[in-house]
């Protein structure tokens, strides 16, 4: 009891007594439970390592890790004795003790024991699993869980989005190429049309192109003569102020002409 003490403060004076009573380096715990009460339990830390190792060896990260005398009900004028896989423990009003003749002679004295048996004892420990008065994983047993921004479920439904994504893009694409062969393909066929009513001898639209690339360097044309042309006008309206270009075309004699105002 620490009434003069807040009750965090009197849980870490509580912790530090115990471990000064105790035989060895322990692992203490402690928590406030009204009244001015602290209760507290120490284990070797070798022991507490070794229990966690077995546990995981089968699949098991406990949340919770209580002594075993404290799932019993307490009571002021008795003993409660139980056993549970080869353990056998004491609880008292102010006690939970191993069931060793020693702590019998300095704990017990003549107290009345009363036996638990297996069934109500069960019992006990689904109540204590849900309460627990205290919780061993504390401190540098804490229990450490990696945080999962992501549940498997959700992770299954974003690899299935972004699948879906991916084959949404591909068949867009496919869309979009076929829709340009088909537009390349009907342009090709109306001009190889045009073609063929100048000259039937022209049988694709690669031999219409180099019919008409003969044609223009016949009338001293070259192709493409355009583009320079016109960008060395641009080029000149630009660098004269207050100048802007009102038509530009393409004359039967090569030349590009254009009109300009001020």
């Amino acid at each position: 009891s620490l009434p003069e003490l807040e009750p965090k403060q009197a849980e870490g004076v509580a912790r530090i007594r115990a471990a000064e009573h105790s035989l060895g380096n322990v692992h203490a715990v402690a928590r406030h439970i009204g009244e001015d009460s602290v209760i507290t339990a120490t284990i070797a830390p070798a022991a507490m390592e070794q229990g966690l190792a077995r546990l995981i060896l089968r699949g098991l990260n406990p949340d919770i890790v209580t002594p075993m005398g404290l799932t019993l009900e307490a009571d002021s004028d008795l003993v409660r004795r139980a056993e549970f896989d080869r353990t056998i423990v004491l609880r008292g009003a102010a006690f939970s003790i191993p069931d060793e003749p020693v702590f019998r002679d300095l704990l017990v004295g003549d107290l009345a024991i009363e036996e638990v048996h297996s069934e109500a004892m069960r019992a006990m420990l689904l109540t204590a699993s849900e309460r627990p008065l205290l919780n061993l994983r504390e401190g540098i047993f804490a229990k450490r869980v990696r945080t999962e921004w992501l549940t498997t479920e959700q992770r299954k439904w974003i690899l299935r989005l972004i699948g879906g994504l991916v084959v949404a893009s591909i068949l867009l694409g496919l869309v979009v190429w076929a829709k340009h062969r088909s537009a390349t393909s009907a342009e090709n066929d109306r001009a190889l049309a045009a073609a063929q009513k100048i000259d039937q001898s022209i049988q694709d639209i690669d031999q219409a192109e180099a019919a008409l690339d003969r044609s223009l360097a016949q009338k001293g044309l070259a192709k493409g003569r355009f583009t320079p042309l016109s960008a060395g006008l641009w080029r000149s309206v630009q660098s004269s102020p207050n100048v802007t270009v009102r038509e530009l075309r393409y004359g039967a004699d090569g030349i590009t002409p254009g009109s300009a105002c001020r």
